[in-house]
């Protein structure tokens, strides 16, 4: 495993994991945080609690339209727009992923 791509929840186990690799003499992966998408009153989204699953979401937009939505919140894509994931995987880098936690407009999705 050369990379590892989680929530930026998690980035304060980081540095504990970091360590155990250093304590065991292993090479670590390359760790990735990204945002954590929050409802508009600031609380994580979970289906828990009666927010949309991917199953839900996969019925309503086409796979282009989720990823259009996922990544404008992610801030690595422009718009809203429809894009496929081939097209958005072009142009990628982790220096466009946004730093914070994203909250979702209501109206998004």
């Amino acid at each position: 495993m050369t990379e590892v791509v989680r929530g930026s929840d998690l980035l304060s186990s980081t540095p504990r994991q970091l360590y155990l690799y250093e304590l065991l003499g292993l090479t670590p992966p390359q760790f990735y945080h990204l945002p954590v998408l929050l409802s508009p009153d600031g609380r994580r989204l979970s289906k828990r609690d009666g927010d949309l699953g991917l199953d839900v979401l996969q019925s309503r937009y086409t796979p282009e339209a989720l990823i259009g939505k996922l990544a404008f919140l992610a801030g690595i894509h422009p718009t809203v727009a429809p894009i496929s994931a081939l097209d958005l995987a072009q142009t990628f880098t982790w220096d466009k992923v946004a730093k914070a936690d994203l909250i979702v407009p209501p109206a998004l999705f």
